[in-house]
C-alpha cells in the first residue's frame, strides 16, 4: 500500500449500514431478544424439567456471547470512528505544515 485515502463521507455510510445491523426489531438486538424469548418458549412447550433446564443453561451461555457481539461491533464503530477523525486531523496538520513550509521557502532567484 502506498498510501491512505479514507472518505469520511464513505466511512459514515458504512457506520450507518452497521448501526442498522445491530439496532432496532430487525437488528442483532432484535433478533437476540426474539431469540431469548423463542428458547424461553420452547422450554415452556416441551413441559419437562429437563429439557428447560438444559434451554436455560444454553441460552445463558449462549447469551453471553450475543452480548459480546454487541460490544464487539461497539467497539469496532468506536474504533472506526477515532482512525477516521485521527486520519482527518493528521491531514489537516500535514496542509498546516506544507503551507508554513511554502510561506518559508526562499524567494527564487530571477536572473535579469
Amino acid at each position: 500500500m502506498t498510501g491512505w485515502y479514507i472518505r469520511p463521507n464513505g466511512v459514515a455510510t458504512v457506520l450507518g449500514r452497521v448501526k442498522e445491523q445491530v439496532v432496532g426489531a430487525g437488528g442483532l438486538a432484535g433478533e437476540a431478544k426474539k431469540f431469548g424469548a423463542d428458547v424461553k418458549g420452547a422450554a415452556l412447550a416441551a413441559q419437562s424439567p429437563v429439557i428447560a433446564k438444559a434451554l436455560g443453561e444454553f441460552l445463558e451461555g449462549y447469551g453471553k456471547t450475543i452480548g459480546q457481539m454487541g460490544t464487539k461491533t461497539g467497539s469496532c464503530v468506536t474504533g472506526a470512528v477515532k482512525a477516521t477523525k485521527a486520519y482527518l486531523a493528521a491531514d489537516l496538520e500535514m496542509a498546516a505544515e506544507a503551507q508554513r513550509n511554502a510561506v518559508n521557502a526562499p524567494a527564487p532567484r530571477i536572473r535579469r
